[in-house]
């Protein structure tokens, strides 16, 4: 679980910069002065070899094909979590990187659009949605 840790620097004097940790996260995050979540920063494996995932408004993920969202994504994988990439909500700075990387995604993992998920979301408001046996998210969202 997360515990927040109540004195944190504070760098940025137009932010407020709060930090939670446990044993294998670091989340920092940054708030404007209305509260409003502008950037924030997941650390993991925070003993062994941390890594992070970076998100800011308006520039949104950083490091994807670069290795932090795609290393998490195959960690996952590897522990036997089903995945599922939106390939809409993450970016790389090189276009045709984040292209490359999503279609190799596309070759092991099930890779939808955010109008695909909110289309199951619609669907399925009422929360009869289970996890998939034999069809795909993307074949769910046809």
């Amino acid at each position: 679980m997360l515990r927040e840790v109540l004195v944190v620097e504070q760098n940025n004097p137009t932010l407020k910069r709060r930090w939670f940790e446990s044993d294998y996260f670091d989340l920092f995050i940054w708030q404007d002065p209305g509260g409003a979540f502008v950037r924030f920063q997941l650390c993991y494996d925070v003993e062994l070899n941390e890594r992070a995932l970076v998100w800011s408004d308006p520039e949104g993920f950083n490091g994807y094909a670069q290795g932090c969202v795609e290393a998490t994504y195959r960690d996952a994988a590897y522990y036997d979590y089903y995945n599922v990439l939106v390939e809409d909500c993450v970016a790389a700075r090189d276009r045709k990187q984040h292209e490359a990387s999503v279609m190799i995604q596309k070759m092991r993992h099930d890779v939808v659009t955010m109008d695909q998920i909110f289309s199951i979301w619609s669907r399925y408001g009422d929360g009869s949605l289970s996890a998939p046996r034999e069809s795909s998210v993307a074949q769910m969202a046809k």
